[in-house]
């Protein structure tokens, strides 16, 4: 059997996108919900993850502390388990079984626990930890007023998955990124141990669902051009806020986003797909704190309109971030200065 962490194949050279001008076609997600005074986002890990600290808690963490953000940053830990390379299907079946042995305390503990608190909270499901969640959003029979957003990396659910019953605040989608080129951890060893597709690598046809192209792995490494699915900390973070109107200001020496009209490729190879309003698609650089707007047109036809290291600058800047859905403002931390910069700003 091919091993579960099997490493994706690096690939060619990066590509950064560039801009023309500003647009506002599509509404903006709705800010509906009043301004939390801590936002939670519990991640839920996937197939032998056990490591002390986990890759996503880092990322998320290291992206809140650029602001003064009161966040928390929580992993529900499900399983324990050690990988033995001799012994993969029959602990991939193990782990499995562990899953559903966990929905009702997961459901009790975190979702029921957080709606209660009337906390916000998101849920980030990677691998075969998207199962858990799949499978206590059907266990849920309660409202949720007080969950932001599920997000699914890489899933390891079968692409036809039913989520008849699944509870969902109105309105909302499950955002399921997806990789159909470098996860070849899903595309061979989950395809050999199920027999089917997972929808962490072709999407899911399902209403429930916002399928979104990734060029990550399924491996905590970072590769020359490609990295896995902890990278999308950032973008879930940045959403979070948005919808929440709450804006996070640029630092001092972000640049504005660029003015210079360039014809955009498909962004299969090095953009990552986080979020769709109406015909504009944000992409994230697949190694690189770099968000871009592709305004795509009926015949497909894909241009960049905006690009900035900071979403919200760049939502703003193409007319999706208006002032009047701002609700707060925060700035980011000051940058401490190294010995030679306090040295430079001596009276």
């Amino acid at each position: 059997m091919t091993s579960f962490w099997v490493s994706s194949i690096a690939v060619v050279t990066l590509v950064l996108g560039l801009s023309n001008r500003a647009f506002a076609e599509s509404e903006p997600l709705a800010v509906v919900r009043p301004l939390p005074r801590e936002v939670t986002f519990v991640y839920i890990h996937g197939f032998g993850e056990h490591r002390e600290v986990l890759p996503f808690h880092e990322e998320m963490e290291e992206f809140l502390g650029k602001w003064e953000l009161k966040a928390a940053v929580e992993t529900y830990r499900w399983d324990d388990l050690e990988l033995q390379p001799t012994m993969l299907v029959a602990q991939w079946n193990q782990s499995k079984e562990r899953v559903v042995s966990k929905v009702p305390d997961f459901t009790e503990s975190i979702i029921r626990k957080y709606e209660s608190l009337k906390k916000p909270y998101v849920l980030i499901g990677y691998s075969l930890g998207s199962r858990l969640v799949a499978a206590s959003l059907k266990e849920n029979k309660e409202p949720l007023e007080s969950m932001l957003g599920v997000y699914f990396l890489g899933s390891a659910l079968p692409n036809n998955h039913s989520f008849d019953e699944v509870s969902l605040p109105p309105g909302m989608k499950i955002a399921n990124y997806y990789s159909s080129k470098f996860d070849v951890t899903l595309k061979f060893s989950f395809y050999h141990a199920e027999g089917i597709r997972a929808g962490g690598e072709t999407g899911f046809d399902n209403p429930l669902i916002e399928n979104y192209r990734t060029a990550c792995t399924h491996m905590h490494l970072v590769g020359p051009l490609h990295r896995d699915y902890s990278s999308l900390a950032s973008a879930i973070g940045w959403l979070t806020y948005y919808k929440q109107g709450v804006y996070l200001s640029p630092a001092p020496d972000d640049k504005m986003p660029s003015e210079l009209a360039l014809p955009a490729g498909s962004g299969k190879i090095h953009w990552n797909e986080i979020h769709r309003f109406g015909s504009v698609i944000i992409e994230e650089n697949a190694n690189a704190d770099i968000y871009r707007a592709i305004q795509v047109t009926p015949e497909n036809k894909r241009s960049h309109i905006g690009w900035s290291r900071n979403m919200h600058q760049l939502l703003g800047h193409i007319g999706l971030y208006p002032e009047d859905s701002i609700k707060m403002r925060v700035s980011p931390k000051p940058k401490k200065l190294t010995r030679s910069q306090k040295i430079k700003t001596r009276p």
